[in-house]
């Protein structure tokens, strides 16, 4: 008995079998999880993300961090604005989520009274003349003017640091409540519009779409791919022989992902509508083959053991051409585009398995004594085979060229990304981030770590730290830099020596200067805030910039200088990963092309099927 025979005469045990790998595969769903954390998109074992990690290690990570954009509607360095900013201060260090906050109120002012260096904000209570002459000293501090306070003195930057681990969503998520329930008691009480950013705050947002997202793509997918299937079948017993094998198969690729640790990230949300688009082709195959069938007269159980007979190598080859094309990802060092290669190849094997068996079975089903024998669409399949008959020869020739044509124009396509883009930009961490982006220059930073020789003198480090600072300057998204120098020349000093500065630095705690110095391993930070005008434009500056620190690194042997930071590692990584998806694309049309060459022996027919799939992408 022909092995495809199996499938109608023992329809109860593949039944089961098909249910089982259903239960047991779905079972997989409880153990998905989302992986919210940013930085693992562009992990890698590249420089470029081991020197971001060397950089975290020494100057601290910001994934703790949360931003706080404080706004007036009146000078903040003023009686109600000091009263406000002291207030959010003193309720954040009451709550224990919060390890530490840092604000304008942490800046120095050019005076001493023995070796304590006096706040640059008085109290609240000094008179106009003090106040006056705090907003002139803090509109000309290299540290607080365009740093954490706007130009009109309106708005402010404060970073409260959470204490802890907050990997767990279900940890993060009621801190952030908290946090934000305690600032908008102070925000109403003190007349001012405070909102919260940063890199938890973005996770949340960006885990809550996730989370919200999944079901309405899966739902909308579903709706509107039935609602087309319907339209055109006109059956609800089609619709439902077509649709239950791409559900089974969504179902089982989910529950495999979670039960092999694989997460959902930003760039593997959009599997489930892939996966199930996937499906659902094989499946509408199957149908017209079974529809023809009986047509012809076969009975259901006949229609249905000739069709899996003859579809399961097409059906196969496409699969497996497909699941070969998702497999190229797997060579790429990104670990966020091997996740979402692997995932698109189980995807595409499971749907294999689910429709080849589910459809053909359901057409043996009372499901199937309702399917119409009417053929959708064949008027105009007749059209098009009248069309291409005659001038098949004119038609090819003319997809060749069109093919050659727009070859310049995807070569000529340039790669893009913004550390954003994989953010819910409604959300309200999104939108504090962009007006942040408005009001104080950017959010994000340009990073350049400055490691010097053991034999390096004060000195030497600090003009070229300057030096450095000269450079990235010249980059046109970024407000000023600031380093370790522009610190010393904000400390109050009788001459302006930088012994003087030396003395008064060493008098500063070092928790106060652990972000720009680490005298530990003999590096610096210069760094300056910088808005997401996104790779295109960023990274030909980034490059311009490292080129101009290489002739700075050849006067100083011994010395590194590395343009590094989590925006210019996600720049280059994000491009990376599009360049990465190129060549993975050739590798896949290469393979394809191979495969196809040996199985229908023809090198003739392997090229008239690639033509095809590569004009698109011109």
């Amino acid at each position: 008995m022909p092995w495809p025979a199996l499938l109608t005469r023992s329809r109860r045990v593949v039944f089961l079998l098909l249910g089982l790998l259903t239960l047991v595969c779905g079972a997989g769903l409880k153990e998905l999880r989302v992986d919210d954390r940013l930085r693992d998109l562009f992990r890698s074992q590249n420089d470029d993300y081991r020197q971001l990690e060397m950089l975290q290690a020494r100057f601290g990570a910001d994934d703790n961090d949360l931003l706080l954009l404080i706004e007036s509607p009146s000078h903040l360095i003023d009686e109600r604005g000091i009263a406000g900013l002291r207030a959010t201060v003193d309720r954040l260090e009451q709550l224990p989520e919060i390890a530490r906050v840092r604000s304008i109120l942490d800046a120095r002012g050019d005076r001493k009274v023995g070796r304590y260096i006096l706040p640059l904000i008085p109290a609240g209570d000094a008179d106009e003349q003090r106040l006056e002459r705090a907003r002139a000293e803090a509109a000309a501090h290299p540290l607080v003017q365009g740093q954490v306070l706007s130009a009109d003195g309106r708005t402010s930057v404060m970073i409260a640091t959470l204490s802890g681990d907050i990997s767990s969503m279900a940890v993060l998520q009621p801190r952030l409540q908290r946090v934000r329930a305690a600032i908008d008691e102070v925000a109403r009480e003190h007349q001012l519009q405070i909102g919260v950013t940063g890199v938890p705050a973005l996770r949340s947002d960006m885990t809550e779409h996730i989370q919200r997202s999944q079901p309405t793509f899966a739902i909308a997918t579903l709706v509107l791919s039935s609602l087309a299937a319907l339209a055109f079948y006109r059956s609800w017993s089609a619709l439902l022989i077509s649709g239950i094998g791409p559900v089974l198969g969504l179902i089982c690729t989910m529950g495999l992902l979670g039960w092999l640790g694989i997460p959902i990230t930003p760039i593997t949300s959009i599997v489930p509508p892939l996966v199930f688009v996937v499906g659902m082709t094989d499946s509408v195959h199957l149908l017209f083959h079974i529809q023809d069938e009986l047509r012809r007269g076969r009975s259901h159980q006949e229609a249905a053991m000739n069709t899996f007979s003859e579809m399961w190598v097409p059906c196969g080859l496409t699969s497996l051409t497909t699941s070969m094309g998702f497999a190229t990802l797997m060579l790429t060092p990104l670990e966020a585009v091997r996740t979402f290669g692997i995932a698109c190849a189980i995807g595409t094997a499971m749907n294999f398995v689910t429709v080849m068996l589910s459809a053909p079975l359901l057409a043996t089903t009372p499901l199937g004594r309702r399917l119409g024998l009417r053929e959708p669409g064949s008027r105009f399949a007749a059209w098009l085979a009248r069309l291409v008959d005659g001038r098949h020869r004119v038609l090819a020739v003319a997809g060749a060229v069109a093919t050659a044509a727009l070859l310049p124009c995807w070569l000529s396509l340039r790669a893009d990304n913004r550390a954003g883009e994989f953010l819910p930009q409604n959300s309200d961490a999104a939108r504090v981030l962009a007006a942040t982006e408005q009001q104080l220059g950017g959010a994000l930073q340009a990073q350049v770590m400055v490691q010097w020789s053991d034999d390096a003198t004060a000195k030497e480090v600090v003009d070229t730290l300057r030096a450095v600072e000269s450079e990235v300057a010249q980059l046109s998204f970024t407000s000023k830099p600031v380093s370790l120098a522009t610190l010393l020349e904000t400390l109050p000093t009788e001459h302006g020596t930088l012994e003087e500065q030396l003395e008064t630095f060493d008098e500063i705690p070092e928790e106060a200067t652990a972000g720009l110095v680490h005298f530990d391993s003999g590096s610096a930070i210069v760094r300056a805030s910088m808005r997401d005008v996104g790779a295109a434009a960023a990274l030909p500056e980034l490059d311009r910039l490292e080129a101009r620190l290489g002739e700075l690194q050849r006067l100083h042997p011994g010395w590194v200088f590395t343009v590094t930071g989590t925006t210019a590692v996600s720049y280059r990584t994000g491009n990376h990963m599009i360049a990465e998806l190129t060549s993975s694309l050739l590798l896949a049309a290469g393979l394809i092309f191979v495969s196809l060459a040996v199985i229908f022996r023809s090198l003739r027919l392997a090229l008239a099927a690639l033509i095809p799939n590569l004009l698109p992408f011109g």
